[in-house]
């Protein structure tokens, strides 16, 4: 698996396009946050930006495994 996402994460273009996917769920979420109003619905929300935004140091994380 590690050498899966090495490739991906090493590919320029194939990386900027899983970039500019995460940036679109995050601006997606981000509307549907400001809209929220169920505490439970906040907090759901807040959750998966923090999970995508972490998606967009993958290839830091990734390439430093190896050290």
């Amino acid at each position: 698996a590690s050498m899966s996402l090495k490739q991906l994460v090493n590919s320029h273009d194939v990386y900027q396009a899983f970039l500019e996917y995460i940036q679109k769920k995050i601006e997606l979420h981000q509307r549907s946050l400001e809209v929220a109003t169920d505490i439970t619905d906040i907090h759901r929300l807040q959750g998966q930006i923090i999970a995508l935004r972490r998606l967009l140091s993958l290839r830091d994380e990734v390439n430093s495994m190896d050290k």
